[in-house]
């Protein structure tokens, strides 16, 4: 009888010890089961099939008009990339009809006397800034008989296509006078590089080159003059658009 009661005590401290151990074992090894399951769930991950690709986020997408204008402005007959200007068309009734840079804005009437009254019928359109603030700008103006800004087309000429002082200042610049054809009737074509102030007043004033393109066309009553104004850094993309608008040019004073 001793020896059973001695055998159930020795079982349940037995029993209790084993609780104890187990209860230890499983506080201390709570870490190291959490670490086994997060890298059961990263074996998981790895394992499962790649996801389909996505689409190109709109950003891409919206450079595509872009690649089609490109493609489109280099494929020409002759083999040489030419880009295609818009133009809308605008009338100084009974004077002249042209087209105009579409995104250019025109520029209001001038303070003081109208344009009857000065006897000049100008269409001015100004375009993008250069950074130094120099406004591109492609004006179309008939000047009627009597005018009292320019009496006759060679005072006009004589006023812009050569020095007032009869020299050029260091950094400006004149090119010859030459005949050229303007809707299919004789005309006058001048350039010019002068120096203009730009920038905020100072005592020292900042000075920038501005380009200017000129065709003078006579008429039988007065003239006309179609001029191109621009900064040296948009020069030539100015040059390409006075040349649309030439060529869209009409004359209706003969």
């Amino acid at each position: 009888m001793a020896v059973r009661c001695h055998a159930r005590y020795s079982d349940a401290r037995w029993k209790r010890a084993g609780e104890a151990m187990s209860c230890g074992n499983t506080r201390a090894a709570r870490p190291w089961l959490r670490l086994g399951a997060l890298l059961l769930v990263l074996l998981a991950l790895a394992a499962a099939p790649a996801a389909p690709a996505q689409a190109q986020p709109e950003s891409v997408q919206a450079g595509a008009p872009h690649a089609e204008a490109a493609r489109s402005e280099s494929a020409q007959p002759d083999g040489g990339a030419r880009s295609e200007i818009a133009l809308r068309a605008v009338e100084e009734p009974g004077r002249f009809e042209v087209g105009v840079p579409a995104g250019w804005s025109r520029q209001g009437p001038s303070l003081g006397l109208s344009d009857e009254e000065r006897g000049v019928f100008p269409v001015r359109m100004l375009g993008p800034r250069t950074p130094e603030g120099i406004t591109a700008e492609i004006s179309i103006a008939y000047y009627a008989p009597g005018n009292l800004l320019h009496k006759t087309v060679e005072h006009y000429v004589r006023l812009h296509a050569a020095p007032v002082f009869g020299e050029a200042q260091p950094g400006e610049s004149y090119s010859e006078q030459r005949a050229t054809t303007l809707a299919g009737r004789k005309a006058l074509r001048f350039e010019r590089t002068k120096l203009e102030l730009v920038g905020p007043r100072s005592l020292d004033p900042r000075r920038a080159p501005v380009y200017e393109g000129y065709v003078v066309l006579p008429a039988k009553a007065g003239f006309y003059v179609l001029r191109c104004r621009a900064g040296i850094p948009m020069r030539e993309a100015v040059a390409a658009l006075f040349e649309a608008v030439l060529a869209s040019f009409k004359p209706l004073v003969d």
